[in-house]
């Protein structure tokens, strides 16, 4: 690339409305370096190849501008081509003094930086430094509205850019890698690894680059788990599959512990004794001469894996800062994909809400645990009548006809049944006869002076009087009727027709409507926590869609068994005006107790039982 100092013409600048964050454009990453390549072969030169480059980048970030920086000849850092948008010209100046700035700050540290701009906060400064191990060469610098994009991902595509200045200046460095076949490599093995949708393909993709280098026999990728510096091998180039469990894979993990913990470039080779423990038995499990432990960066800088490269030779290169640069970029990229982005290069929002979901939840459930809400006792319910009357046979006899059955509204004074009077007819006339008789004994005894005859007599009239006046009255109230206003529960006599009565014989039961009785059957375990008067809600199975709400009346002081349980009967009092209600019909009731805990009301039956189950 030709030296930015002998540019003698004004920087370019590039205006576009790009102030507002936008989501960054879906693109073939496996691509992208043929992308990036074409603005080279154009046969643009200088900084007119470097405002492409720029261009590409805000392009394809969205970004507000971005600048390249590089060292002049006295040791200072100058500005290069640049291009701010049209929204961001009106402060040009201090944007651009923050943007070297920044580059400044990345070369010093040799490290990606970012932070935010001191004009408007909702602006990231990047900056990423291009080659040198000791000294970068310059450095390139980004600024734009993130929003609720993801960080790491412009980071990465800005150390990508980075990445290709890098081959180009040291394109005169003398290598056994011709330059354009590096230039190829490197920058699709970072495009290549974003382009990727998981962890493990995108590390068996950069172990196929690297092992398709000359002299590299054989790539190993293993990445960090969680905040210990312990690796998880990934990847071996030429292996789809491995065992995590072999003694390979525990001894590979255990190398990559080691370099992750130096933090630092470890080598080992078959002609040298003074290698790490640790690393002399891969060289026969691995059937190489020298190894190379080379620590994956991501853009932060933070050690996230460690890349082992196996050669066939047991010289180790001197010079090791292209590996080492490039390995940072591709442990920035792969960095990325660990973090979960897709495989589509757009920003993603931030892990993070995740666990803040999960304590706003807990916060939440634990909030909620604390509500007071009304403690219920629900139990099973019958309507019975508040009262009832039982209709019995007046005297003895023969029914003769049935008028009502089960079910039947009655008033008071309506005929129920009939019993047949022939009998008492025929009674009745066995009488007058006797009687007539009687009275002619009577009369003949006083007429003779027959005194004790004539009172045997007169006796003789009066018990046959009683006797005709019993016969009356049953012949006048042969038509049994209801003595209330209600339903017939019971008595159906339709089959009884005809057949003989005895006297007080129950016949009909009848039980008013208009206040019914709702039968509740509290558990036992709850009467604990029964209290008078308590509100009482009532839902039957005839109507599901009405509720009845009445205070408890009464609680029978004895338990009795219900259906293999041990309850004790509630009282509660309904009004019937419409006579909806009938005797036998059930349902459920809820007894509205004293607001209690809502961890209280879900957990005190379970414990009650677990302290029952202890100590009795």
């Amino acid at each position: 690339m030709p030296d930015p100092d002998q540019t003698t013409t004004p920087c370019p600048t590039v205006s576009a409305n790009r102030l507002q964050p936008a989501p960054l454009p879906e693109m073939d990453l496996a691509a992208l370096h043929l992308e990036m390549r074409r603005i080279f072969d154009t046969g643009a030169t200088g900084n007119e190849a470097l405002l492409k480059l720029i261009q590409f980048l805000v392009n394809l970030t969205n970004a507000t501008s971005s600048a390249y920086f590089h060292y002049h000849s006295d040791g200072t850092l100058t500005a290069g081509p640049r291009a701010i948008s049209k929204q961001a010209s009106a402060w040009s100046t201090e944007l651009l003094d923050e943007l070297q700035a920044a580059a400044e700050k990345s070369c010093e540290t040799n490290r990606l930086y970012t932070g935010h701009s001191g004009i408007y906060d909702a602006i990231a400064i990047l900056a990423a430094p291009i080659g040198g191990k000791q000294q970068p060469q310059g450095a390139m610098s980004l600024a734009l509205v993130i929003g609720s994009e993801r960080l790491e991902t412009f980071a990465t595509i800005l150390q990508l850019v980075a990445g290709l200045l890098l081959t180009i200046e040291i394109s005169d460095t003398p290598n056994d890698i011709p330059q354009s076949s590096r230039d190829n490599a490197a920058i699709r093995l970072l495009a290549g690894n974003l382009a990727c949708q998981d962890l493990r393909t995108a590390a068996l993709h950069t172990a196929e680059e690297f092992a398709s280098q000359p002299d590299i026999s054989q790539a190993i990728i293993g990445m960090r788990m969680g905040t210990k510096k312990r690796c998880r091998l990934q990847a071996l180039s030429g292996v789809a599959e491995f065992d995590p469990r072999s003694e390979l894979s525990r001894r590979l993990e255990a190398a990559m512990d080691e370099c992750l913990s130096r933090d630092d470039m470890l080598q080992c080779s078959a002609d040298k004794g003074d290698a790490l423990p640790i690393l002399s038995p891969l060289l026969k499990l691995l059937h190489t001469s020298a190894i190379l432990l080379l620590p994956l960066r991501a853009a932060n800088g933070k050690v996230t894996g460690v890349i082992i490269l196996c050669r066939p030779h047991t010289t180790i290169p001197a010079d090791t800062e292209y590996l080492e640069t490039f390995t940072k970029y591709a442990g920035a990229a792969l960095s990325t994909i660990q973090a979960g982005d897709p495989g589509k290069l757009r920003g993603t929002k931030p892990h993070t809400w995740g666990r803040w979901l999960i304590l706003t939840l807990l916060l939440s459930l634990t909030a909620v645990l604390w509500m007071p809400v009304d403690h219920t006792i629900n139990a099973a319910t019958t309507i019975q009548p508040i009262k009832h009357r039982f209709v019995s046979a007046p005297f003895a006899g023969v029914l003769e006809s049935s008028n009502v059955r089960p079910g039947d509204l009655v008033s008071a004074g309506d005929p129920l049944a009939r019993m047949d009077g022939r009998e008492i007819d025929w009674k009745l006339n066995t009488l007058l006869a006797e009687q007539q008789k009687a009275v002619k004994k009577r009369d003949v005894s006083i007429a003779t002076r027959d005194t004790p005859s004539a009172q045997m007599a007169k006796l003789e009239i009066a018990r046959l009087d009683a006797q005709k006046e019993l016969l009356t009255h049953r012949k006048q109230n042969l038509i049994i009727t209801s003595p209330i206003d209600g339903l017939v529960i019971t008595g159906d006599l339709r089959r009884e027709e005809g057949s003989p009565l005895k006297i007080g014989q129950r016949l009909f039961e009848i039980a008013p409507l208009d206040t019914m009785l709702a039968e509740v059957a509290v558990p036992a375990a709850d009467v604990a926590y029964f209290q008078n008067n308590m509100p009482a809600e009532i839902h039957l199975e005839s109507f599901p869609s009405r509720t009845w709400q009445q205070p408890v009346v009464d609680l029978h002081p004895r338990s009795v068994v219900l259906d293999g349980k041990n309850v004790f009967i509630a009282e509660v009092k309904l009004d019937n005006p419409d006579g909806l209600l009938r005797p036998g019909m059930s349902g459920r009731a809820q007894l509205i107790g004293e607001p209690q805990y809502l961890w209280w009301v879900l957990f005190h039956r379970p414990w009650e039982r677990l302290v029952t189950w202890i100590f009795w």
